[in-house]
Formats: structure tokens, C-alpha cells, sequence
């Protein structure tokens, strides 16, 4: 990503989010998601799509989310796939995790940063200072089903 303005001006250009919102990109086989940290929730942005299949670690409270998301119109089914059609706030990135790859899912670490940070690494750093001038962009690496 381009350094300085230009390169928040183009990320809030494409994305409609502001730079300031720590960004997480949630991206594997059957999903591709992206949800900002925002006053502490992590909001799955619209557009982000999800597993549509359930697997056999998909926790029931899971199970449960997705049918109320599916019954509100949050997710809409598509070509085998959810969509968000909504933003939807969730309290923990686990839960975000779990929700778009149909599994069980550990969010603290699956999220990286570009420079291999997890996210639990990044959030401890916010304590002492270590995360000053860093981009704000962290990247997930791919969970294997």
C-alpha cells in the first residue's frame, strides 16, 4: 500500500472506510471478508462473503447467528455462498471468524499483520506503544478446513 495521504485517500475511496479503523482482511478457501475495528466490535462489512456449507466444528451458537443473519437479510444466499448485505457488528473476532468460515475459529490469531504479527500480538502492543506508525492493515491468513 502507497505511504501518506495518498494511500488513505485511496483505501477510503475504495473501501468507504476511514483509514483510522483498524482493517482486517479475512480471506481463504469459500470465503473472502473484511471487517474493521470499531469502538471495539468488529464489524464485517457489507459485501464480505461467507461459506455457505456448514462444517462438523461450526459451534451451535454459530448455527444459530447465521440463521437469524439469513432471517433478517444481513446474509443473503448467492451462487452457493453468503453475502452480507449489512454491516453487522459482532463482539469478538472469533465470532467473526466463525461466521463467514463455518467453523470454529480462533480470530486473535488468524489475523495478521503485514509484517506476521497476529492480531492478539498487535493488540498487546497497543499497551506499551510498540503499534505508533504502523498502517492499521492486517491481513488473515488462510484457515485450511
Amino acid at each position: 500500500m502507497p505511504s501518506g495521504d495518498a494511500a488513505q485517500t485511496a483505501f477510503e475511496m475504495a473501501t468507504g472506510t476511514p483509514l483510522d479503523d483498524e482493517v482486517f482482511f479475512f480471506r481463504g478457501e469459500g470465503f473472502s471478508a473484511t471487517t474493521r475495528l470499531s469502538s471495539g466490535d468488529f464489524v464485517r462489512t457489507a459485501g464480505s462473503k461467507a461459506r455457505g456449507k456448514t462444517t462438523a466444528t461450526i459451534p451451535r451458537g454459530t448455527i444459530n447467528l447465521r440463521k437469524t443473519l439469513l432471517d433478517t437479510g444481513v446474509l443473503q444466499e448467492q451462487d452457493g455462498f453468503l453475502f452480507f448485505a449489512n454491516d453487522y457488528r459482532f463482539s469478538s473476532a472469533s465470532a467473526a471468524a466463525a461466521t463467514v468460515i463455518s467453523a470454529s475459529a480462533n480470530g486473535r490469531i488468524f489475523c495478521k499483520l503485514p509484517d506476521g504479527r497476529t492480531y492478539d500480538d498487535w493488540e498487546s502492543g497497543q499497551d506499551d506503544g510498540s503499534n505508533q506508525g504502523s498502517d492499521n492493515v492486517i491481513t488473515t491468513a488462510e484457515q485450511q478446513p
